[in-house]
């Protein structure tokens, strides 16, 4: 476990998060083939410790939630950026944004704005995710408007 601190469940490996998110990125692509996606990416190998399953299921719930901001025929955006103790990941769309009531509750468990069939776990399911990894996860609005989810993991030893 190289010194990661998380929940023992985890299973902690050498991860190349540009290439796990450009995995995600073309199932995404399959699910919402009229939604435009940009993946903004380094291209060196950016090497976390992490859950590889558990975190893809997590950036997908919020690219999958991203894609629905838009209607499914909007922008989304992935980017990783990787400093030296942190790495973050970030999802932005086109959509409307998060009012002021979802900046509040949309990581509650069963917030939705969507109404049936959706039950409201994507963004709580990636929450709980990063903070097992010991990260954090923000949601806030972009300055070019639209929602904006950040992904913030420590660089462990790997």
């Amino acid at each position: 476990r190289s010194g990661h601190p998380g929940p023992a469940y985890l299973h902690m490996q050498p991860v190349d998060v540009v290439d796990l998110t450009t995995s995600r990125a073309k199932e995404f692509v399959e699910v919402f083939p009229d939604a435009t996606l940009e993946v903004v990416v380094p291209r060196e190998p950016v090497k976390l410790e992490i859950d590889a399953e558990a975190m893809g299921v997590a950036l997908l719930n919020v690219l999958v939630n991203a894609a629905q901001a838009t209607g499914g025929v909007g922008r989304v955006r992935v980017s990783i950026t990787p400093s030296a103790g942190v790495v973050e990941i970030t999802v932005t769309d086109s959509g409307i944004g998060f009012s002021s009531i979802s900046l509040a509750r949309a990581m509650l468990p069963f917030y939705t704005t969507k109404g049936a069939p959706f039950v409201g776990l994507g963004l709580t399911l990636a929450k709980q995710v990063v903070e097992d990894h010991r990260g954090a996860l923000s949601i806030d609005n972009a300055p070019e408007g639209g929602g904006r989810v950040t992904f913030r993991l420590q660089r462990w030893r790997v």
